[in-house]
């Protein structure tokens, strides 16, 4: 369910855009807001979304406006871009595609479709992306362990980009230096991309400079540490398989997992992915409610 990538969301409606904001940030997106056109154009080039969330009736430059603009900014040209609309009228929407629309989200917005529009889009880019200079290929084919240990035997300096589900690991001469998942960095980034590592991956090689603060790990050491954090995350989920669908039962849940209320249902590797502990602590926690009533299944 999470992606991880930064989703710019353009909407003069301040509520409007909270509310959107609030969903994605749930569902394990990274969210900058902007309130109207101008502003977006400005924040593009500082924050590099992977994808665009942009309202079409906004003053001082409306989304249609906006989105010509940002076709013509050579960075952005393919940039995934999606409209926001309240208006029906079919010579809008033609003309946001004729632009370079990638899709139209209806507001209100249904979550499940936005999250399916969203997810599409970030897809068709990552398989029309191919920079000159980089290796790409499905990781699916391959294992992220298994990529990573053939660049660490032969000592490479990368930045790896899984681009489907939005992480990014970086890499120096057998150190992880950097990982990115969502809101996690570190190696609990590193556990969860292990998880749910599939789709395109993106290799750009020798640009990968150290941080200031130094390494994570050694990659070995990293590396194991994630695949037995995970091996014993499935081996507590006894009552319920990562794919069983699960729901709040109470009123009142704990605060860390009551802030996603709003995405319930969830799958239970969603939950699992999304909770802030250990891989293991949060597979234990969603035992134990599942025991005590906290948790129950729910339809899919």
């Amino acid at each position: 369910m999470s992606s991880g990538a930064r989703v710019l969301v353009c909407d003069d409606d301040a509520v409007h855009r909270g509310v959107l904001s609030r969903y994605l940030r749930l569902s394990g997106y990274e969210v900058v807001e902007c309130g109207d056109g101008e502003e977006a154009l400005q924040r593009l080039p500082q924050v590099s979304p992977a994808l665009v969330l942009l309202d079409v009736d906004m003053p001082k430059l409306d989304g249609l406006s906006t989105l010509e603009r940002i076709r013509k900014l050579p960075p952005f040209e393919y940039l995934p871009v999606l409209l926001l609309t309240s208006m029906d009228a079919r010579s809008a929407r033609v003309r946001g595609l004729e632009l370079g629309a990638d899709d139209y989200v209806k507001k209100p917005f249904d979550s499940a479709e936005l999250l399916a529009r969203i997810r599409g889009a970030l897809r068709r880019a990552a398989r029309s992306r191919a920079p000159e200079g980089a290796v790409a290929g499905d990781v699916g084919r391959l294992g992220l362990d298994a990529l990573l240990q053939t660049l660490d035997l032969g000592r490479r300096s990368a930045r790896l980009v899984l681009e489907e589900v939005g992480g990014e690991l970086v890499l120096d001469a057998g150190e992880l230096v950097d990982a990115r998942y969502g809101r996690f960095h570190g190696l609990a980034a590193l556990a969860r991309l292990m998880w749910v590592a599939s789709g395109r991956f993106r290799l750009d090689f020798d640009l990968a400079p150290a941080p200031p603060r130094g390494p994570i790990a050694g990659l070995q050491e990293a590396l194991m540490q994630a695949v037995t954090e995970i091996d014993e995350a499935r081996r507590a989920l006894v009552s319920a398989g990562e794919e069983t669908w699960v729901e709040l039962a109470s009123a009142h849940a704990d605060p860390a997992i009551e802030r996603l209320r709003p995405i319930f249902p969830l799958k239970v590797r969603d939950l699992l992915l999304l909770m802030e502990g250990s891989l293991p602590d949060n597979a234990q926690w969603i035992e134990g409610a599942l025991k005590g009533g906290e948790l129950r299944p729910a339809a899919s």
